[in-house]
């Protein structure tokens, strides 16, 4: 484990360090200044709960193996200067709940895999920068874009890989703000219908 291994360091730039056995990096670099963090083996890793928490200079981030996540809750709450995220299998995770909340000069995520996502509230509070968005592969949640000017593209990006819900108790809702909602037709509006979502604007 690294749980909180670096937490607070306010001069930390960079380390090296062997996790190739780590299956835990919660709260590993929390509250650091750390701009560009090194590329760490997390082959093994099941948590990055808060792993970037108020990293308010992280600029990059390397593509890390997650593909045994379950848990990226909080993983980069607060880090107010990234711009981009990389590829990041993202198949196993079960939580995403604020990962990315008050990143608010991230302005583009690639294609991820949500399908087994079943918590992504608050997930993009406050992204009032992200204007694009790959999709979410197999998401079945709700999810909330209200903060993001999101484009068109991304809308659609979003609609078309929305789980076939249909067939459950309740619909699902896309939240998203009411200038990209405005961008939809009601064509485009009914492939999430079809699919037992709703799909909402706000203003």
């Amino acid at each position: 484990k690294f749980v909180n291994t670096f937490e607070h360091m306010k001069h930390l730039k960079t380390l090296i360090i062997d996790t190739s056995s780590a299956t835990k990096l919660q709260f590993m670099f929390s509250d650091c200044m750390i701009e560009n963090p090194p590329y760490l083996n997390t082959s093994n890793v099941t948590n990055v709960d808060s792993m970037f928490y108020k990293c308010t200079n992280l600029k990059n981030i390397p593509p890390y193996d997650f593909s045994k996540v379950t848990n990226m809750e909080n993983t980069f709450w607060g880090c107010s200067n990234i711009t981009s995220i990389p590829y990041l299998n993202t198949h196993n995770v079960g939580s995403v709940y604020f990962c990315f909340a008050e990143c608010t000069k991230l302005k583009s995520i690639p294609l991820l895999d949500f399908s087994n996502v079943s918590n992504a509230n608050l997930a993009f509070a406050h992204c009032t920068s992200l204007t694009d968005v790959g999709g979410f592969i197999g998401l079945r949640v709700n999810i909330d874009f209200s903060d993001s000017p999101l484009t068109h593209d991304s809308a659609l990006n979003i609609i078309d890989n929305l789980a076939d819900v249909s067939y459950e108790s309740s619909s699902r809702i896309v939240s998203s703000k009411k200038s990209t909602f405005d961008t939809l037709t009601p064509a485009e509006i009914a492939k999430a219908t079809d699919k037992g979502w709703t799909i909402q604007g706000w203003s």
